[in-house]
């Protein structure tokens, strides 16, 4: 029997909360390559200097 309560089917809201979860962990894999990356540019620019 359903749930009348909910808005949504349960494989539904699974799907949402995984879909935001790996939106989270590609900002954070995205954030932890720019500051890798950065890091790596500011690295190259003392050496030049």
């Amino acid at each position: 029997m359903m749930n009348t309560f909910d808005a949504k089917p349960q494989e539904d809201r699974d799907y949402e909360e995984l879909k935001q979860r790996s939106r989270t962990a590609e900002i954070f894999c995205s954030l932890i390559l720019y500051l890798l990356l950065s890091d790596v540019k500011i690295e190259t620019a003392e050496a030049v200097n």
